[in-house]
């Protein structure tokens, strides 16, 4: 397992217990999106030092790589997990759970 699929793991577990435990600071009803920032980022960093490619032989061997296709997918979930954070869409904590879920998902297939 690379380091960054154990980073993920744990911040992810993290952000699951933490998420289950009240946030005094918020106003009731107010919903915390700062777990699904702190994945986000944990997503983007993923990604670091990843070689696009779509045949194996084209990278050096050792070389940690990824198909376009693959790539877009978890890009395209950070984008979806983003957009709730920037348009403030979410309608309960649940739905932001869900995004840290399945950005979590994109991220074990892209590792």
């Amino acid at each position: 397992m690379r380091i960054k699929t154990k980073f993920f793991a744990l911040l992810l577990a993290s952000l699951l217990v933490l998420g289950t435990m009240p946030v005094a600071a918020l106003a009731e009803g107010e919903l915390d999106y700062s777990d699904l920032v702190d994945a986000i980022a944990a997503a983007g960093e993923a990604k670091d030092g990843v070689v696009v490619d779509d045949d194996a032989a084209n990278v050096p061997e050792g070389t940690y790589w990824v198909t376009e296709e693959i790539m877009s997918a978890l890009d395209d979930a950070i984008a979806l997990a983003q957009a709730m954070v920037d348009d403030d869409t979410a309608t309960a904590q649940g739905d932001i759970d869900d995004a840290i879920a399945d950005l979590a998902d994109a991220v074990d297939i892209f590792n």
